[in-house]
């Protein structure tokens, strides 16, 4: 436990965007090192069409560093609260309350008040009063518990509020340790690299859907991160097959240039990378890798060569294989970009209770589940982030107060140290489509298990487009390609041998794929989907973009969801559809990537559908073969298409070919 005194002392973007030449990367040569800024981990950068997500710059986590560390420091107005054992009734108004301000609170925590850190830090987040409203009011009252429990201290702004227990210092029957207690100031400990080490060794030796515990093929390019010990920096190995454990890093590279592998510094790298070189969040990657005993970190920037547009492709496709086979995924989820580090010491005033020795009082921390953090944070916003989080076997979060622990069967933090059962995992069916033995071709009714198989690519595609791409024209199809190439690889048999992958659909589950709606999704990034318009100048080929066919989900923004997800079939009555042939032309030798070209030939029936536009202000709904449409935005644009509608009140017997 810390000793301390308890006296009290103390880039705009527009539509322009879209141009090629704001699609190139910029590189700063400086000796052999190349820093260059890599669109595809870049912040997050919305659609224009979508509704904009919250600034963070308000909001974001305050600093480690406050102005003041000490514990128990208190402002002129947390001061006045009196804290006293049955100073208020159950169910009765407060007898001691002020209030204040959201900006006022943010301002009183960076002046070192023990009382508003613990408020701040509990309520920051991206929700909407708080963004809209840095001025609305916040009350502060403290009351005994519900049903005569212990008292609170309770905070409420807006609609929202947040408890914090209460608990007096002379109470034996207070418990002598409580959750928060357990939480190290710095996440570096030895305590803390010990139980990563006991969950590792637990989860190899008895975690069956955990395996291989044996060493894996090392990807074709690892860091090998030596120890503290030796005199040697780190440096780049290039591999020929050989077998090793190896850790890989899931991160976020941010807007900051970074220390990237090029064709001008392999053979630099090759010869060493003084660690001092490398940005703080990678430097850290490779602490915790000696901490741990691991020889060998697999990091993107560094293991892939990033001006070669053959050894990109390549290496996205297999991405799959090397999270999957990697004996650890290190997500640094408290890091905000490359250079931001997540080993830094924690605000003891954050993470330990505030005493009122004068009242004999004690207010505890109220921090937020680690998983929900997990869940909630920026990095799980990152459509590229989609795939390690589903292959990685076994996952160590670095969040910002606590380190959480994820595998296939158990899940564990600092605070519950003994873990439990893994059981949501990115939900049941996601996982089982990777983790669980196949079904196999001739189980239950024909085409069961192939319709359960689509309904599942489906609710990871909703995830999936939930998230944020900061050039999805160039990554939309990129970013999922591993998880394309696995999927068909695991069930093929299953699917059959006409099986084929179109641009985010499977030829198999065709008529259900092209039915495809735009909604909320993970992230509540838009209530109504539109593809993407394609902002360019018809004269200047220059301008021209091409992400993928129109007819596919891929080409729009937002969260792609399927009204027949959850169990109608291929079968379904009006959903007949005969695919007469496949054009589907791909770039960089992956077949599962980006598309250059791609149209299908359908025969079956279809209706019509009336184009809409929202003139500004408009608010309209129009009856469309029963389907209510409520245009939200302001924008002229192109003619919209969202999926296909197939019904069977037209037919006049043409086959169709739709690109």
């Amino acid at each position: 436990m810390d000793q301390v005194s308890k006296d009290g002392s103390s880039l705009k973007e527009g539509p322009t965007r879209y141009k090629a030449a704001s699609a190139r990367a910029l590189f700063h040569m400086v000796s052999n090192k190349v820093y260059m800024f890599d669109p595809r981990r870049s912040a997050d950068s919305p659609h224009p069409l979508s509704p904009s997500i919250p600034n963070e710059s308000f909001w974001k986590q305050p600093p480690v560093q406050m102005t003041s560390t000490s514990l128990n420091s208190l402002c002129h107005d947390c001061a006045s609260l009196e804290l006293q054992p049955g100073s208020s009734i159950a169910g009765q108004p407060p007898t001691t309350t002020f209030r204040t301000s959201l900006r006022a609170v943010e301002e009183s925590a960076r002046a070192g008040c023990h009382v508003c850190t613990l408020v701040f830090t509990r309520i920051a987040g991206p929700n909407d009063f708080w963004t809209r409203e840095p001025d609305g009011r916040v009350r502060y009252e403290y009351m005994l518990g519900e049903a005569g429990g212990p008292p609170q201290l309770r905070v409420k702004w807006g609609l929202s509020s947040v408890k914090f227990n209460v608990s007096s210092l002379s109470d034996p029957s207070d418990p002598p340790v409580l959750p928060h207690d357990s939480l190290q100031i710095s996440p570096k400990s030895e305590l803390i690299f010990s139980m990563i080490s006991n969950w590792l060794g637990t989860c190899s030796a008895s975690h069956q859907n955990c395996h291989p515990t044996s060493p894996s093929t090392l990807p074709r390019r690892v860091i090998n991160v030596g120890s503290a010990s030796e005199s040697r920096d780190p440096y780049l190995w290039v591999t020929a097959g050989e077998l090793g454990n190896y850790a890989a890093l899931s991160y976020r590279w941010g807007t900051s240039p970074t220390l990237t592998t090029t064709t001008h510094n392999l053979t630099a790298h090759t010869q060493g990378i003084p660690l001092e070189d490398f940005p703080a969040t990678l430097r850290d990657a490779v602490l915790v890798c000696r901490a741990l005993g691991l020889q060998y970190l697999w990091v993107d920037a560094l293991c892939i060569i990033q001006d070669s547009a053959p050894d990109w492709a390549e290496q996205a496709g297999q991405m799959a294989g090397i999270y999957q086979n990697a004996q650890l995924t290190i997500s640094a989820d408290s890091a905000e970009s490359s250079g931001a580090g997540f080993l830094a010491d924690r605000d003891p005033q954050a993470i330990r209770s505030c005493s009122y020795p004068q009242a004999g009082m004690t207010v505890h921390p109220e921090i937020a589940d680690v998983f929900a953090v997990v869940d909630a944070g920026g990095l799980s916003r990152r459509g590229w982030v989609l795939q390690e989080r589903v292959f990685s076997r076994r996952v160590v979060h670095w969040t910002r107060f606590e380190v959480g622990w994820q595998c296939r069967e158990m899940q564990a933090s600092e605070r519950k140290p003994g873990g439990q059962r893994n059981v949501t995992w990115l939900g049941s069916n996601v996982r089982k489509m990777f983790v669980a033995p196949p079904v196999p071709a001739d189980a239950g009714r024909p085409g069961d298990g192939a319709r359960d198989v689509y309904s599942a690519w489906y609710q990871l595609v909703q995830e999936y487009s939930s998230r944020l791409l900061t050039y999805p024209d160039k990554d939309k199809l990129v970013a999922l390609s591993s998880i394309a190439q696995t999927f068909h690889s695991r069930y093929k048999d299953l699917l059959g041998p006409e099986e084929s992958y179109i641009s985010g659909l499977w030829r198999g589950d065709l008529a259900r794929g092209l039915s495809f709606r735009y909604g909320t999704g993970t992230y509540g990034r838009q209530q109504v989907g539109l593809p993407q318009v394609e902002v360019c100048n018809l004269d200047d080929p220059s301008t021209w973009t091409y992400r993928a066919p129109s007819f596919s989900w891929t080409r729009g923004e937002g969260a792609a969801d399927w009204e027949y997800r959850g169990g109608a079939g291929p079968s379904l009555p009006g959903y007949d559809v005969e695919v007469l042939s496949v054009h589907n032309v791909t770039t960089g030798g992956n077949r599962w990537g980006a598309v250059e070209s791609c149209w299908i030939m359908l025969r079956g029936v279809v209706s019509s559908r009336e184009t809409m536009r929202a003139e500004v202000g408009e608010f309209f709904e129009r009856n469309i073969s029963g389907t209510s449409v409520y245009p939200v935005d302001g924008y002229a644009e192109p003619r919209r298409r969202v999926g296909a509608d197939l019904a069977s009140d037209l037919s006049d017997g043409r086959d169709r070919r739709v690109s």
